[in-house]
C-alpha cells in the first residue's frame, strides 16, 4: 500500500469528523436561550484546539470538573451534562481540523477496536431511530431529528435520549484516539500527566471547599463535622456518589505512583491528600476496594520486575502475607468507614445479584446486538417479577445494571462487550506489567492503575452513565495509550477491525426489516 494512502484516509476522516462535531456547536451559537459566556467559551475552545490541540486538551481537562458549577455561576447553561458535551465537542471539532493534516500517521493502539465499537454504537442508534419511526409513522422522523439538532438539542435533552447517547459514545471514542495521538506526538508526557493530576485536584478542591463551607456555615460546626465524617456521602461534581469514587480513582492512583516512584514532589504531595479526601468523601465501597486490589496487583508486578527469580519462594510467601494483611485491613477499614453511611452490605449484595440476573436474562434473549443503546431500563423492567423482591421494592420501574460491563453487553450485545475489553484490556495490562525487557514509566504505570481501578469499580456500578465521568475515563484511556511504546498494529488486526465494522454495517439489512 502506498505511504500516502493511510495519511490521506486519516486526513479525510478527521476533517469529516470535525465538520460533524461543529454542527451542534453552530446550533448552540445560534440558540437564543443560551448565555453569551457559554457560546464564547465553546468558540474559544474550538479555536484553541484548532491552533494547538495539546493546550486545547489541557483546557478540556481543567474545565471539565467545573461543568456542574457553571450553571450556578452564570445561569442559562444547559446543565452539567450539556456543558460537558459542549466542552468535548468544542475540543474535538477544533482538534479534528488541526489533526487532519498530520506530519505523519502514527500507529494507534486504540483505533482498531474504537472503529468496531463505533460501528456497534452507530448501527444500534440507526435501529433505535427506525423503531421510533415505526411508533410515530405519521411524523417524518429525519426532518424532526434535524429540527431537534438545530434548535432544542441543548435545552430539551429528554426528547431524543438515544441521539445524546450516540453523540457521547462517538465523542468518547474519537477523544481516546485523538488524545493518544497528541500525547504520543511529543516528549512532554510527564507534563501531560501532571496536568491530568492537577485537573483531578481542581475537581477534588470543589468537594473540599463545599464540605468545609457547609460545616463552617452550620450552627454547630463540630457536631456537623462529626456527622459528615461518620455518615456523610459527598459528591459535588456528579449526581452519583459511586461514580464520583470511580472518577477520583482516575486521578488518585497516578498521583500516588508519581509520589512513590518520582519522590515526594510537590504535585503528588499536595494532590494525594486533596484528591484522597474527595475520593473518601464519596464512600464508594466498590471504588475503595478497587483501589486496594489494583494497588496490590501493581505492587506484585513491581516486585516481580525488580526481584531476581533466584530470590525464590521465601520472598513470594512474605509478599503474599503482606498483601493478605493489606486486603484484610483494607476490608475492615472499608466496613467501618461505610457501616453507617451506606446501605447494609447484605442488602447491597442482594440488589446487585438481582440486577445481574436480570442483565444475564436480557443478554440471553438479545446476545448479538443487544436491546439498543440507552434502552436498558425500558427493555428490562418487564423481567422484574416476584422472584426479584429487592428490585420490586427499590426499583419497580426498572434500574440500570449496576455493572458497566453488563450494561454494555445488554445494550449493544456481547460482541460489543468483547470489543470494549479489546479496547481497554491491552492498554491496562501493558501499562502495569510493562513490555518484555522494559519497566513502565511512573506516568504510564500510574495512569494504567487509575484505569484499572475505575474498571474494577465498574463491576459494581455504572460510572460511564455520567457524561463527565465518561469524558474523564476515555481521556485517561487515550493518555495511557499515548504513553505506551509505539507498536504498529498488525495487518491481521486491521483486517479483523475492518471486517467487524463492515459486519455491523451489513447487519442493518436484516435489523431494519
Amino acid at each position: 500500500m502506498p505511504a500516502w494512502v493511510p495519511r490521506r484516509a486519516a486526513s479525510t476522516a478527521s476533517a469529516a469528523v470535525g465538520a460533524i462535531f461543529l454542527l451542534p456547536l453552530i446550533a448552540a451559537l445560534a440558540h437564543p436561550g443560551l448565555v453569551l459566556p457559554f457560546k464564547l467559551g465553546a468558540a474559544a475552545l474550538v479555536v484553541t484546539s484548532a491552533l494547538a490541540p495539546r493546550p486545547g486538551l489541557y483546557a478540556l481537562a481543567l474545565l471539565l470538573p467545573f461543568s456542574a458549577s457553571m450553571e450556578r455561576w452564570f445561569g442559562g447553561m444547559p446543565g452539567a451534562a450539556g456543558v460537558t458535551d459542549a466542552l468535548l465537542l468544542a475540543f474535538l471539532a477544533g482538534a479534528s481540523w488541526r489533526l487532519a493534516w498530520p506530519r505523519d500517521v502514527r500507529p494507534s493502539h486504540l483505533a482498531a477496536p474504537a472503529l468496531v465499537l463505533l460501528a456497534a454504537v452507530l448501527t444500534s442508534t440507526i435501529v433505535e431511530i427506525r423503531l421510533l419511526q415505526r411508533v410515530t409513522p405519521g411524523v417524518p422522523l429525519l426532518p424532526e431529528l434535524w429540527r431537534y439538532l438545530t434548535s432544542e438539542y441543548w435545552t430539551t435533552a429528554r426528547e431524543f435520549p438515544v441521539l445524546h447517547q450516540a453523540v457521547r459514545w462517538t465523542c468518547w471514542l474519537v477523544l481516546a484516539v485523538y488524545v493518544e495521538g497528541i500525547v504520543a506526538a511529543t516528549d512532554s508526557r510527564a507534563r501531560d500527566v501532571s496536568v491530568w493530576v492537577l485537573a483531578g485536584m481542581a475537581g477534588a478542591a470543589l468537594t473540599v471547599t463545599s464540605v468545609v463551607g457547609f460545616v463552617l456555615g452550620s450552627e454547630a460546626p463540630a457536631a456537623v463535622a462529626m456527622d459528615v465524617i461518620v455518615r456523610g456521602r459527598v459528591s459535588v461534581l456528579q449526581p452519583d456518589v459511586n461514580a464520583a469514587g470511580s472518577y477520583f480513582a482516575l486521578f488518585l492512583l497516578p498521583a500516588v505512583v508519581l509520589g512513590i516512584r518520582r519522590g515526594a514532589r510537590w504535585l503528588p504531595a499536595v494532590a494525594v491528600p486533596i484528591v484522597g479526601f474527595a475520593f473518601l468523601a464519596a464512600r464508594s465501597r466498590a471504588a475503595f476496594a478497587a483501589v486496594v486490589c489494583v494497588s496490590c496487583v501493581a505492587a506484585l508486578a513491581h516486585l516481580r520486575r525488580v526481584t531476581p527469580i533466584a530470590a525464590g519462594p521465601s520472598r513470594a510467601v512474605r509478599t503474599a502475607l503482606i498483601l493478605t494483611v493489606v486486603a484484610v485491613v483494607g476490608g475492615g477499614g472499608l466496613f467501618l468507614v461505610t457501616s453507617r453511611s451506606n446501605v447494609g452490605p447484605g442488602a447491597a449484595v442482594e440488589f446487585r445479584i438481582e440486577t445481574t440476573r436480570i442483565a444475564v436474562e436480557a443478554m440471553r434473549r438479545y446476545p448479538a446486538f443487544g436491546v439498543g443503546l440507552g434502552d436498558y431500563v425500558r427493555s428490562t423492567r418487564r423481567f422484574i417479577t416476584e422472584d426479584f423482591p429487592s428490585m420490586r421494592v427499590h426499583a419497580p420501574n426498572g434500574e440500570n445494571a449496576h455493572n458497566n460491563f453488563l450494561q454494555i453487553a445488554v445494550e449493544l450485545g456481547v460482541p460489543a462487550l468483547v470489543v470494549f475489553l479489546w479496547l481497554v484490556g491491552p492498554v491496562i495490562v501493558t501499562g502495569i506489567r510493562g513490555t518484555p525487557g522494559t519497566v513502565p514509566s511512573p506516568e504510564l504505570e500510574g495512569m494504567a492503575c487509575g484505569l484499572a481501578a475505575f474498571l474494577a469499580s465498574a463491576l459494581l456500578g455504572h460510572p460511564l452513565l455520567i457524561p463527565q465521568v465518561g469524558v474523564a475515563f476515555f481521556a485517561a484511556l487515550g493518555m495511557t495509550a499515548g504513553l505506551l511504546p509505539r507498536r504498529p498494529p498488525s495487518e491481521r488486526t486491521r483486517l479483523v477491525a475492518l471486517l467487524a465494522a463492515a459486519g455491523y454495517v451489513a447487519s442493518l439489512v436484516w435489523r431494519l426489516t
